[in-house]
């Protein structure tokens, strides 16, 4: 039954079903083997898309773009607003009116891409870091641009409710299948969820977008920033006379910096091609992009890039992200704090390398001893 227990709360995140509890009380749950029959029946299930979709929310907090707020000065334009609202103050409710179904549908946008890569696609890490199609609404079109082409298939209706002049409203977006130009989106990291999280209200924060794939994808902690890190930082104002990289280069040049940000910046700066909405640009501040860098990370590996597209191909490619990957995948099915160098995690890492692909990855660690035994002296 602990195992039934188990198994069911990390591909359902839900109590196990009638078949499952059969199963235990049958002694049907003690060979990998049985283990494995009943995990590949839990990922035909609706709920095992959830559960997916739940990993990778967490995983890149894309939940916080819920909670994102750009300048309506900025890019309330774009949207036909005028950048301030009037004197007597009856415009103020339009720009989050307007901000509520884009937040929604990036939310949608983010999960159905990602339920539909691993289950109905190629279902591999690399194509969750690189391929260019996804999910693409009316209040989202203008963020992408002429680069997004609908594509032919069911579309995706998604209901929300939000707050708008002090009362309660209700509202449907519909969700398109669409192709993006591979030149300006390649999977999970250029999606304009996970970039506007990244981001001020005004510029974006190649800090905080370097530090989720240091982190998130690469397993390579950075420590706690000294306590005048955020007050050193460029100032978040449209009077900028530079480019938010030139600025950002000068405010991490002290010495006491430039220890951590010689690896934390570049990363970020894969993806100044992107605004605070996610917006593709090839100028700021009226001057060029520059998307370019090289970092090295824990393990040798070094990457040398021109853009973000390029980034994620070769982050798509990394033993370091294939490794993290896993191990996020088994610290969170396992609820135990396991170091990615540690000899029993091995095998599961080693095999996803060679086989990438996501679903056995999930039965791998279901039927491995890490998941099916408790390590001595360790309590429930």
């Amino acid at each position: 039954y602990e195992i039934a227990s188990r198994l069911s709360y990390f591909l359902w995140d839900s109590m196990p079903d009638e078949i499952l509890f059969e199963a235990a009380a049958a002694g049907e749950l003690q060979t990998p083997e049985q283990v494995e029959s009943q995990a590949r029946r839990l990922l035909e299930d609706d709920r095992a898309r959830d559960m997916v979709v739940h990993f990778h929310e967490q995983l890149l907090e894309t939940d916080m773009v819920l909670g994102i707020s750009p300048a309506r000065r900025v890019y309330g334009p774009s949207f036909g607003l005028a950048p301030e609202p009037p004197l007597d103050t009856t415009g103020d409710e339009v720009w989050p009116s307007v901000l509520s179904p884009i937040r929604r549908s990036l939310q949608a946008e983010t999960q159905l891409f990602i339920e539909r890569t691993v289950f109905d696609g190629a279902g591999t890490l690399r194509a969750l870091l690189t391929d260019n199609h996804g999910y693409v609404s009316a209040a989202t079109q203008e963020l992408y641009g002429d680069s997004v082409t609908v594509l032919p298939g069911p579309t995706v209706s998604v209901t929300h409710g939000y707050i708008a002049a002090s009362g309660g409203q209700t509202q449907t977006i519909t969700l398109y299948p669409a192709e993006f130009s591979s030149e300006e989106r390649a999977g999970l990291l250029t999606l304009p969820s996970v970039l506007a999280i990244g981001a001020y209200p005004v510029h974006p924060a190649p800090i905080l977008r370097g530090k989720r794939i240091l982190e998130r994808l690469i397993c390579q902690e950075l420590g706690t920033p000294p306590p005048s890190a955020e007050a050193g930082a460029p100032p978040d104002s449209e009077l900028a006379n530079a480019t938010n990289r030139e600025r950002t280069e000068i405010a991490t040049s002290p010495p006491e910096c430039v220890g951590c940000h010689t690896t934390l910046n570049p990363p970020g700066f894969a993806f100044e091609h992107y605004d605070s909405m996610g917006r593709y640009r090839t100028e700021d501040n009226d001057l060029p992009v520059d998307a370019s860098g090289t970092f090295g990370v824990l393990g040798g590996e070094v990457f040398t890039f021109e853009d973000g597209i390029e980034l994620s191909h070769q982050l798509s490619e990394s033993a370091r992200v294939h490794d993290c990957y896993a191990l996020r995948w088994t610290r969170y099915a396992t609820g135990v704090h396991i170091d990615i160098d540690a000899p029993e995690i091995a095998p599961l890492l080693s095999g996803f390398r060679s086989k990438d692909k996501v679903r056995e990855l999930l039965i791998a660690i279901a039927t491995s001893e890490l998941f099916r035994y408790r390590p001595l002296g360790v309590t429930p």
